[in-house]
């Protein structure tokens, strides 16, 4: 077996047929390990970053590819994965058949690569072979393990009707309806047009950073909409985007920026009109969004990271993501982490400062 790193774009573009291909016979095969979701995601966020992509070739047959970066921060160099902590799932792209290559991309990293000072992989289902594989090639590195996150999520069955209707129960859905109904027309649908999707991007990313990052909304909008804007283009022609509206008399009062990929409903970017916080807008989206996976034939409902109760309250499943740590030794260990202390108290003195 041979291992090639792609350190160029032009590399990491070529990949994407033999990307794609590979990882629809990964162990783990997430929309957030798509070429589309990781060359997007580089070409908004990349900046000085250095791609470090392991590709593992079997003769003539790719078996295996790590989707890593370096990031360098002077006293130190991380190595992770494409993304940083932004996928909600993260993993090596490694054919279910021949999982030695995982084994075999750790060995490389660990005794072969010179160039990080920490390996940090963030995201890890729990069900990865990757977790296994490290357990056998790092005897000799300093690991730190622990659950970084949950993701609940729903499967989506025959019982699943069930849920919905003690969904609409618990949360009083058909009165809070029946008094938007009232108002004005309500109705729900997914945009099916590229140009209305992308008149309606800068809207949602607002609402959404509004809520949820109000202090840092002129910093961060511009990379979030060429990051979406370029996830459109190169997902809605694989039918991968279901961007979602909810609205009154033709007024959106509520929209949802989502992924369809292999059977699962991916609950990413919500947001809602403040307007109308009263009626719980931002509810009935998800009850809409949960109805309508379940009669267009989905497996899985996935709201991805965070327990927060209006995810657990519905989801009846939920799987552990891993986050692991790798230093070559005991002083490396505590530069890069009083380096990463120190990167992050600037960080936050920066965004107090503007």
């Amino acid at each position: 077996m041979d291992i090639k790193r792609v350190s160029t774009y032009t590399e990491f573009s070529n990949l994407e047929p033999v990307w794609n291909s590979l990882l629809a016979k990964a162990a783990t095969n997430t929309v957030f390990l798509t070429h589309e979701w990781a060359s997007s995601w580089w070409n908004a966020y990349g900046g000085k970053r250095e791609l470090s992509i392991l590709v593992l070739n079997d003769g003539e047959a790719i078996r295996a590819i790590a989707p890593l970066m370096i990031t360098d921060y002077g006293i130190f160099r991380r190595l992770g994965f494409i993304g940083s902590n932004r996928p909600d799932y993260c993993d090596f792209i490694v054919d279910r058949d021949h999982l030695a290559g995982y084994e075999a991309l750790l060995t490389y990293l660990f005794y072969g690569s010179t160039d990080w000072d920490e390996i940090m992989f963030e995201s890890i289902p729990e069900t990865s072979p990757l977790l296994t594989a490290l357990g056998k090639s790092s005897s000799r590195l300093i690991i730190e393990k622990k659950v970084l996150n949950v993701c609940p999520y729903m499967r989506i069955n025959d019982k699943s009707g069930e849920l919905l209707g003690r969904i609409e129960k618990s949360q009083s859905l058909r009165r809070k309806i029946n008094r938007l109904q009232r108002i004005g027309n309500l109705t729900f649908r997914h945009y099916t047009e590229l140009t209305e999707m992308e008149k309606a991007l800068r809207n949602l990313l607002e609402g959404y950073l509004q809520r949820f990052d109000a202090r840092n909304v002129k910093h961060r909008l511009p990379q979030e909409l060429s990051f979406h804007m370029q996830l459109l283009h190169r997902m809605d022609r694989k039918d991968m985007i279901r961007f979602g509206a909810l609205e009154l008399d033709g007024r959106t009062i509520a929209q949802h920026f989502g992924f369809a990929y292999n059977g699962v409903y991916h609950w990413v970017r919500p947001a809602f009109d403040p307007s109308y916080s009263e009626h719980s807008p931002g509810v009935i989206m998800l009850y809409y969004l949960v109805d309508y996976a379940l009669k267009n034939g989905f497996k899985e409902f996935d709201f991805l990271r965070g327990n927060e109760p209006f995810k657990t309250t519905i989801a009846d499943h939920a799987r552990q993501v891993m986050i692991i740590k790798l230093y070559r030794n005991l002083p490396r260990c505590i530069l890069c982490k009083a380096a990463a202390s120190a990167n992050r108290l600037l960080q936050r003195w920066f965004f107090r400062q503007t």
